[in-house]
């Protein structure tokens, strides 16, 4: 009877529904970052001196027309850059936006864990 009274509590403790975003995670626009390095690679950057590869947005359309018939490329990353997933398009101002975003987020979660500032 005990035995069977711990199994149904651990049964509910495991959420497998739609609310667990541990099982149900999507990546969003302004949540989340999805890199074009392997996954390896920026992990080991976490720790190191690292900075983002941020490309500028091409320029619109009539400005290049009266600018130049054919737009500049933006510049490639270095070697020691992270690229963001370029699928959907992220310039500049989103990626930093969205490390705001988590920034932000993250500070919010020590706050509320009570584990000080981060």
């Amino acid at each position: 009877m005990i035995d069977q009274q711990i199994d149904r509590w651990a049964d509910e403790l495991i959420d497998l529904t739609g609310r667990n975003r541990l099982l149900c995670f999507n990546h969003t626009r302004s949540r989340s970052l999805e890199f074009s390095q392997e996954p390896e690679l920026v992990e080991s950057r976490l720790d190191a001196d690292w900075r983002f590869y941020l490309p500028e947005p091409p320029a619109d359309d009539r400005e290049s027309r009266l600018v130049s018939e054919v737009p500049p490329k933006p510049e490639p990353p270095q070697d020691d850059q992270l690229c963001v997933s370029m699928k959907p398009e992220r310039y500049k101002d989103d990626i930093l936006r969205c490390l705001r975003n988590l920034r932000s987020q993250t500070q919010q979660l020590f706050l509320d864990r009570g584990l000080g500032d981060c």
